[in-house]
């Protein structure tokens, strides 16, 4: 709910063309500079003025770039080198940082297009354990704190390829928006609504960030398409509750069914993202008997905090509040099963757009490897899941999820991200 978790650690800026042609020259430089971003890693000492541009330490100060890079080598240890993976230009590469401890992290760097060819924009991923298979990547998750949950499958023969504790419903964060996308697709199937439908912007519907629509103006129009894609690319909350009051909590509680989802009762009734920030982060009290509540007293609540809580009384917190007792629940295979419902429908109504929405924004930094890569995924204090779709150059899908939630603690997203990228590169082979 918090956050889309899509996009990489170290903010990118890129403010320079591409060509599509290596000039002469340019392989050293993208050699020196990527060097130098290991002696970053590294914690070791750099002169930041010599080697980004000025319009990219404005954005990213030296002083955040040492301690974004501090992070990501926490677990991964001091960069031992660097490896290009793949020069989409003269002047970009895709590369990843070996460490010490047996981790990658991708690295996405632009220079610029004449000497002295300084760092203009630099995308760094969390870092990825090198392990060899998804068995030892099982390991690795059965050593997180809390509970945790991780489901790979082939979709196409329903092989399950590797597990851990699948069947159990956890918190899932923004994930949830899913069966709103799937409440969408099926009215449409039904010709009760068109992708091209438009609606105008209601305040009433104005949620807390993740996204956008929140800052824009009462009665703005937008397609069904855009809230839809705003919704899942970038895990916009006021886009979500708009699509949630337009097409009614209780039809999207019966499609959670249809997408294969065993315990849909445990979301009854469904909330919105506002209705769950206002439990959450204005009213704990009333937040802890909402969760002890029954559906009908449950329902007599939502209406109550509809107008008692303000917008501006709810202050997100930093840490986890009743995050394994206010959330939306799902398994790891539910979320499979969700993700391979989009493609079934997408094959059999020769109508992709909604697979199209869910690849916006892939998740992965090498998506092409792949044919199709969809992606949802979603965090808050304590929480975090990330569910992917994938089509295999050979014709085969993957579905794959995880979840880890820790309710008394903390959740290390980088490590998590780290960890579910390294199953989906596993599958790659």
């Amino acid at each position: 709910m918090k956050r889309s978790l899509q996009r990489g650690y170290v903010l990118a800026l890129s403010l320079f063309m591409l060509v599509p042609t290596m000039a002469i020259g340019d392989d050293a430089a993208v050699k020196r500079r990527l060097d130098e971003v290991c002696t970053i890693l590294s914690g070791g000492p750099v002169l930041y003025e010599s080697i980004f541009t000025a319009e990219f330490l404005k954005q990213v100060p030296p002083a955040k770039l040492t301690m974004l890079a501090g992070q990501l080598a926490g677990d991964a240890g001091p960069c031992t080198g660097m490896r290009i993976v793949e020069r989409r230009s003269g002047y970009q590469v895709s590369a990843e940082a070996t460490t010490k401890n047996g981790y990658t992290i991708p690295v996405l760097l632009t220079i610029e297009m004449q000497a002295p060819y300084r760092i203009a924009g630099l995308f760094l991923r969390p870092p990825v354990k090198a392990v060899a298979s998804l068995e030892s990547l099982r390991k690795e998750f059965e050593t997180l704190p809390g509970r945790v949950s991780f489901h790979a499958v082939n979709l196409g023969g329903g092989v399950n390829i590797c597990s851990l504790a699948p069947s159990e419903q956890l918190p899932i964060g923004s994930t949830f928006k899913l069966y709103v996308l799937g409440e969408l697709v099926r009215s449409i199937r039904k010709k009760e609504r068109n992708w091209t439908d438009v609606v105008k912007l209601d305040s009433a519907w104005r949620s807390l960030p993740s996204g956008r629509l929140h800052t824009w103006p009462h009665g703005s129009p937008l397609t069904l398409h855009s809230l839809a894609t705003m919704m899942i690319s970038e895990s916009d909350n006021t886009a979500t509750d708009a699509l949630i009051r337009l097409l009614g909590p209780n039809r999207i509680s019966q499609q959670m069914s249809a997408m294969g989802h065993d315990r849909p009762d445990l979301n009854l009734p469904f909330v919105t993202t506002l209705q769950a920030f206002k439990l959450k982060y204005a009213d704990a009290s009333t937040g802890k008997r909402f969760a002890a509540a029954g559906s009908d007293e449950r329902n007599v609540i939502l209406r109550q905090i509809d107008t008692s809580i303000t917008y501006d009384s709810i202050t997100p917190a930093t840490e986890p509040v009743l995050s394994d007792k206010v959330e939306w629940f799902a398994s790891t295979a539910d979320l499979c099963r969700a993700m391979d419902w989009f493609r079934a429908d997408a094959v059999m109504q020769k109508d992709f757009s909604a697979l199209d929405i869910l690849g916006v924004n892939p998740g992965i930094q090498n998506a092409k490897v792949w044919k199709h890569v969809g992606f949802k995924g979603g965090s808050e204090p304590g929480v975090i899941n990330l569910t992917y779709l994938l089509e295999h150059p050979n014709g085969s899908w993957y579905g794959i999820s995880g979840t880890w939630s820790n309710p008394n603690g903390t959740v290390e997203e980088m490590r998590f991200v780290g960890l579910l990228e390294r199953a989906v590169q596993l599958l790659e082979k």
